[in-house]
């Protein structure tokens, strides 16, 4: 190599070597947030697979239930702070119940049957604007107001959820800060248990949840929930076994929306109706969501 070429490949060197060298940016965390555009509909497939089984004595009942829901949110608005106004409607739904060995009592939303009158309620209702809620990107849901009247949702097994805690179990509830992979957060709800006749006694639930890792901007979280209140008699505790969860919930924190949810729960109480007695439950939730439109039933 010629001379001069040799200096400036050495002037090149050196100058690298003085340049200073950029360190590392620390980890700054993500900020987890709900993201929705005005006009658009956000659709999940919602399954859930439950047995309860009580047991007295020498009795024993068993109970089986089985559904898929197909749900949707219509973004109506969108305001200045990313809250929006949401409107919930079901799309789809097929629900069974069975007892023991008898055949189980079917309800498919695709059919014409006319449906047992347990599921009329959810008939009634496929195809029509639920409720309106304004969800917070945090999370949080700051109003539900019910579009049906109020004999039809209450006609509707557990009105889907629109009372009570339940608007709390339909989206998760994030930290406003940025949060790291370990950081854990939580929130509260509350629910009654009947301790006699119209006797009845508030439960604090602790819902917590742990940022497990975050990769190629999905962040996968755990969840579990447990009562916080302290219930010595089992036929209290009886009440709130399915309250004891866990489950993952994997984010799409560039889309602003849950991937999917998975929540579950295997749990006994012994002695809820004497000595001789337990009652088990089992069950396995979970919640898709759907990149291709779904046909909405006809009633």
């Amino acid at each position: 190599m010629p001379l001069a070429a040799t200096q400036i490949v050495c002037l090149a060197f050196a100058a690298l070597a003085a340049a200073p060298v950029e360190a590392p940016k620390p980890d700054q965390g993500v900020l987890l947030q709900y993201k929705f555009r005005e006009g658009e509909t956000v659709r999940y497939r919602i399954e859930q697979d439950a047995t309860f089984v009580a047991s007295k004595g020498p009795t024993r009942e068993k109970q089986d239930t089985l559904s898929r829901t197909d749900q949707q949110f219509k973004v109506v608005a969108v305001d200045a702070d990313g809250t929006a106004t949401l409107r919930m409607i079901i799309a789809a739904a097929r629900m069974e119940y069975g007892f023991d060995d008898a055949p189980p009592t079917v309800y498919d939303s695709s059919q014409k049957d006319i449906p047992a009158a347990a599921f009329a309620g959810v008939r009634k209702a496929i195809g029509r604007e639920l409720a309106e809620l304004k969800l917070h990107p945090g999370g949080t849901v700051d109003s539900v107001r019910p579009l049906l009247p109020s004999e039809e949702l209450d006609a509707i097994p557990g009105k889907l959820g629109l009372e009570g805690e339940g608007p709390s179990n339909l989206f998760v509830a994030f930290p406003e800060r940025r949060i790291k992979a370990g950081e854990t957060w939580s929130d509260t709800f509350s629910t009654r248990v009947v301790i006699s006749g119209k006797l009845t006694q508030e439960v604090k639930i602790l819902r917590q949840y742990r940022l497990e890792s975050v990769q190629n901007g999905v962040a996968t979280i755990a969840v579990k929930t447990a009562p916080l209140t302290v219930l010595g008699d089992p036929s209290l505790l009886v009440q709130v076994i399915q309250r004891t969860t866990s489950g993952t919930i994997r984010f799409d924190m560039q889309a602003g929306r849950a991937l999917a949810r998975k929540v579950e729960f295997d749990n006994m109480e012994i002695g809820w109706a004497g000595d001789d007695s337990s009652y088990r439950a089992v069950s396995t939730w979970t919640e898709t969501l759907l990149t291709e439109p779904t046909t909405v039933s006809s009633r």
